[in-house]
């Protein structure tokens, strides 16, 4: 339900999920030239602040790696639910079994 209701959509990172990073004193001009090998690797968004201030940087920008720090694979949405539907067709079937072997006299 979470897959279909969310996957491949854009995020947005609110003032308070924002990482604020102070460049180094030396080295580095802008927030771009020092953080564009990391954002290459890990992925994200850079949001530019004034000069004088901290750079902010979003971390997760997609929902898709969202999902997937939460164990959920976008791709396999129909197996999910496939395995989902079996768990409930077993349930449903097992507790009229049951209950027909239990609670139903012999005579």
């Amino acid at each position: 339900m979470v897959t279909a209701g969310i996957a491949n959509t854009n995020l947005t990172c609110s003032r308070t999920e924002l990482v604020q990073i102070q460049l180094p004193s030396t080295g580095y001009s802008t927030c771009t030239e020092y953080l564009a090998p990391y954002i290459a690797t890990a992925g994200g968004k850079l949001l530019h602040g004034a000069p004088s201030e901290p750079c902010l940087y979003c971390p997760v920008t997609e929902t898709n790696v969202l999902l997937k720090t939460l164990g959920i694979d976008v791709q396999n949405g129909w197996r999910d639910f496939g395995v989902l539907s079996a768990y409930v067709v077993f349930n449903v079937a097992a507790t009229f079994i049951l209950y027909r072997l239990v609670r139903i006299s012999k005579s």
